[in-house]
């Protein structure tokens, strides 16, 4: 891919405000490997690394499109509504704790402006006269209402926040690679990891963190020069899975899918019980396998078609495979 100028960057990335509303956005985003991903990629990787055998399949199949993931699953759903109302309050947080002169803006994707087949689109832009200019990236997890706790709940703590007395910090997971790549390829200071509940909210301040970001940039490029790019010109994966569906809706021994799926429950891993990945983040039972972000191990799992409709993955149904 050509190389852009800090000129043709800005350019691209106002012509995409907007972001998933906006076609453009999407135009510029295929065929490109994205912040929210890069975790991903970066954990498979070095699996592929350490073991013969691992495919790239599912993944390269779900980053081109082949396999997508239902819009309407209720937290996904969740998040885009709360989304705006949760600008407005980090942007309250912030002119209260005393940040003089700052503002937020809506932004598109950013392109790495050396490597433009990488890019990132943080969810809103922060700049403030005593910290400089930086990013946010906002999550609305969906929870129960608690009673119990007068600030930030500490009875629903989400899986990918460390917890230590009254103390919480981000884990290195796939939100923190995620922030690194928006950190990277904007060129910002830092990043705001804003999380808004109907129980409070809880905001993180991140910064750069190169030696990090420098084993990730390293995975992608192995992964975007030897496997990514081929399927784009070939197109073979894409056939595969045409005909792997049209199997799968003509089999006798398959479940039997409609647009009325959802995927229920949460998968814990065996080993750490640690949650493994929430159900509505689950693009494909295909595959048959899950990883675990603490220990990198991979699980096959086994579902349950129920007369609903839907699929229901059953959380001692994990069963651990070779480690990839």
């Amino acid at each position: 891919m050509p190389k852009y100028n800090e000129s043709e960057i800005q350019k691209v990335m106002l012509s995409t405000i907007g972001q998933s509303s906006n076609e453009k956005w999407h135009e510029i985003r295929s065929g490109r490997l994205t912040s929210s991903n890069f975790y991903e990629i970066h954990t498979k990787v070095q699996s592929y690394k350490k073991k013969e055998g691992v495919t790239f399949d599912p993944l390269i199949s779900r980053l081109m499109g082949y396999k997508k993931l239902n819009p309407n699953i209720r937290s996904l759903k969740h998040g885009r509504e709360m989304e705006p109302e949760a600008k407005l309050c980090y942007l309250a947080g912030m002119k209260k704790a005393g940040h003089t002169d700052v503002n937020i803006t809506e932004c598109g994707i950013f392109l790495d402006k050396d490597m433009t087949y990488l890019g990132a689109s943080p969810d809103i832009l922060v700049d403030c006269a005593c910290c400089g200019s930086g990013v946010v990236e906002i999550k609305c997890p969906l929870v129960q209402k608690c009673g119990k706790c007068t600030t930030f709940c500490s009875c629903c703590v989400p899986d990918y926040l460390y917890v230590d007395g009254t103390r919480y910090s981000l884990k290195k997971h796939k939100y923190y690679g995620q922030i690194q790549g928006q950190l990277a390829i904007t060129g910002r200071k830092y990043c705001d990891f804003f999380i808004y509940t109907c129980n409070g909210t809880f905001c993180q301040r991140i910064v750069f963190d190169k030696p990090y970001y420098d084993e990730i940039v390293d995975s992608l490029k192995l992964f975007f020069e030897k496997h990514f790019v081929p399927e784009l010109f070939s197109g073979e994966l894409k056939m595969q899975t045409t005909s792997n569906v049209q199997e799968l809706c003509t089999s006798n021994n398959t479940i039997p899918i409609d647009d009325q799926m959802e995927f229920e429950t949460t998968y814990f891993c065996p080993s750490c019980n640690h949650i493994v990945k929430n159900s509505e983040n689950v693009e494909n039972f295909i595959d048959h396998s899950i990883c675990c972000d603490i220990c990198d191990l991979w699980y096959h799992f086994r579902c349950k078609y129920n007369k609903k409709g839907s699929i229901k993955v059953k959380a001692m149904g994990l069963q651990k495979m070779h480690p990839k």
